[in-house]
This record gives C-alpha cells, sequence and structure tokens, in this order.
C-alpha cells in the first residue's frame, strides 16, 4: 500500500479534475438530455464542457497508466525483470474485489 508521503499531489489534482470533468458530463445528461432544466447551459456558459467530459475519462486512463507503469518500474527495476505472471496477477488481486463487492 502506498504511503501519504509517497503521492504526488499534482497528480492526484489531475485525477480529481479528470473525475470533476466526468460527473460533470453525467450531471448533464441527465439534467439537459433529460429535459429537466434547460437553463443548466447558462451555469457553465458553453455546451463544450459538459460535452467535452469524456477527456476527462481519457486523462484519467493515462494518469491511471502513467501511476501503473511507474509502480511496476519501482517494483522490478527496468523493463526485462518484469514477470508478466505476478504483474497480472496483482492487477486481478487490485481489480476483483471490488467487481465481486459490486455484484
Amino acid at each position: 500500500m502506498q504511503s501519504l508521503k509517497d503521492r504526488d499531489p499534482t497528480i492526484d489534482f489531475l485525477r480529481g479534475l479528470a473525475i470533476l470533468v466526468v460527473v460533470i458530463l453525467h450531471f448533464g445528461m441527465i439534467v439537459i438530455d433529460g429535459g429537466l432544466n434547460r437553463r443548466f447551459w447558462s451555469l457553465f456558459g458553453s455546451p463544450y464542457l459538459i460535452q467535452n467530459g469524456y477527456y476527462g475519462v481519457s486523462a484519467f486512463f493515462v494518469i491511471s497508466g502513467f501511476l501503473i507503469t511507474t509502480g511496476t518500474l519501482k517494483k522490478y527495476g527496468e523493463l526485462k525483470k518484469i514477470s508478466f505472471y505476478e504483474f497480472y496477477l496483482f492487477r486481478i488481486a487490485r481489480i476483483l474485489p471490488p467487481v465481486v463487492l459490486l455484484y
């Protein structure tokens, strides 16, 4: 588990910003596309902020890939030392418990 002092606040900020853009996209899809409140556009000045929430998803995946790669290189030191079996076992161990709880 990564300690709090090992975290980069800039990366955390970028991830939070990406999540916020996606949340705004989803909120806009419910409010505007659902026809509940057409005045919602005026809150953000332009529909493009809401429609460009898909960039938040892309940014989040890029940042996550960077963090996974950085963590893997810290653990193994260099690419040729990476055990793909251990790598994917670790990834499955990280992803599977929340998926099981979801269902």
